[in-house]
């Protein structure tokens, strides 16, 4: 194998230092922190005289020259023929370590997207919830809700006691007249009594859609915090596959400066191995030619299996490179998707407020009117006893067919005094 051009060995360094770069690029637009460039500068540094050989200054030129003459010097002087195996071992490490820094990052974001994307479910779940709430106190509430339906039916009962009541206050009216308008009463506060019961299981009802709402917006409020913790933690495990990356990036281009050096040594060596063997003096050093010329090999070799190897970690890097980067931008994604969540939670429950505390405003009358209907089934408890002690036992005994306050004989019929102004003015 022929020894490389500088040109060729200054592209795998160009290549290399570009795939840094991106990476640097991708973990700031992922938003993983300004130390990006602090440590990727760090990475590179370790390709030491490879980097100094084409970016350094003289003096750093030269300090990086002499350690690869050196080195050169030294494989010169090696005759041994161990050289291609140590570089299949070298190459098979580092396609291993290339491996398992990739496996690492992958698992990193399999693990943090599935964490990531339970969290958004429940998200999805808790807005759902309060979207659901919301309806709920929307079809209790409003002129066209059971509240207003209620309140309706409130008015019409308390219209019944009031029409009925100018009937059976009217001595001058007939008992018969007077004894239906008394039932009419009757009947209109017990239906009251009934709403009043309906009022105070709508007002559990919105207690219920309350609780509903506080713990879905507490819930993802806990869900956001730990999503923040998890991105953090999937972000920093990634950036540490990523500073592994660019330390093997630069494992590489040193390899690919030891594949040149090997190469160059090698054909040394084989040329003075070949010049040994031929001529008037192979008669002599014919044997030492063989030696160089079976260890260049193996030198040369060695180098072709560095550079080969170097080429192929290079290509595979810059796919590990892409990958972590695409695993940031996962977790920016999900980053955002939560965030919107949290915004729109907000955002519902401002609007559930506003529906329930408008219909809460309006049901707070509500204790009012319930105070008034426990005076008005009080009165009337009150006021259908004193009409049966009016009727008296006598005309009981008799066996006559008598409705409740009403007697034949006397058309007796207490006073319906009773104000249900109370209910009217609490329900305005």
């Amino acid at each position: 194998m022929a020894p490389l051009e500088s040109t060729n060995y200054q592209n795998i360094l160009t290549q290399a230092q570009g795939q840094l770069n991106q990476l640097l690029s991708l973990t700031e637009g992922g938003q993983t922190g300004s130390g990006a460039s602090s440590y990727i500068n760090s990475v590179w540094g370790l390709a030491g005289n490879t980097e100094q050989l084409i970016n350094g200054d003289d003096s750093q030129k030269a300090s990086a020259i002499q350690n690869i003459v050196t080195k050169l010097t030294d494989l010169l002087s090696n005759l041994g023929t161990g050289e291609a195996g140590k570089a299949n071992k070298r190459v098979k490490e580092n396609d291993k370590k290339i491996a398992d820094n990739d496996n690492q990052a992958q698992k990193t974001s399999m693990t943090i997207d599935a964490k990531l994307q339970e969290i958004m479910n429940q998200c999805e779940a808790g807005s759902k919830s309060i979207e659901d709430a919301i309806k709920q106190i929307q079809e209790l509430g409003g002129d066209n809700g059971e509240i207003g339906k209620v309140q309706e039916q409130l008015d019409e009962q308390l219209q019944i006691i009031e029409d009925n009541k100018q009937v059976l206050n009217d001595d001058s009216a007939n008992s018969k007249d007077r004894q239906t308008a008394l039932k009419n009463i009757l009947g209109a506060a017990s239906a009251i009594n009934t709403l009043v019961t309906n009022v105070n299981e709508i007002l559990g009802q919105i207690e219920e859609q309350n609780a509903i709402v506080e713990n879905a917006s507490t819930q993802i409020a806990d869900l956001s915090t730990g999503a923040a913790e998890i991105l953090a933690e999937g972000t920093r495990d990634i950036q540490e596959n990523m500073a592994k990356t660019g330390q093997l990036q630069s494992e590489n281009t040193i390899m690919a400066t030891e594949s040149v050096v090997k190469d160059t040594a090698g054909a040394t060596q084989i040329a003075i191995g070949e010049a040994m063997s031929s001529g008037p003096q192979a008669v002599v050093a014919g044997a030492t030619g063989a030696k160089y010329i079976m260890s260049g090999n193996d030198k040369v070799n060695a180098g072709a299996t560095l550079m080969s190897g170097s080429v192929q970690g290079l290509q595979k890097l810059t796919q590990s490179v892409g990958s972590m980067g695409s695993y940031l931008t996962e977790f920016a994604n999900f980053a955002n998707g939560i965030g919107q969540f949290a915004e729109g939670v907000t955002e519902l429950v401002g609007e559930y407020d506003t529906t329930a505390n408008a219909m809460i405003t309006s049901i707070g009358s509500w204790d009012v009117v319930t105070d008034a209907n426990n005076q008005l089934q009080a009165y009337v408890e009150e006021y259908s006893g004193g009409i049966e002690e009016t009727v008296g036992e006598e005309e009981q005994n008799k066996g006559q067919d008598l409705e409740i306050g009403y007697t034949a004989e006397n058309n007796i019929f207490k006073k319906f005094e009773f104000d249900t102004n109370i209910f009217k003015a609490a329900s305005k």
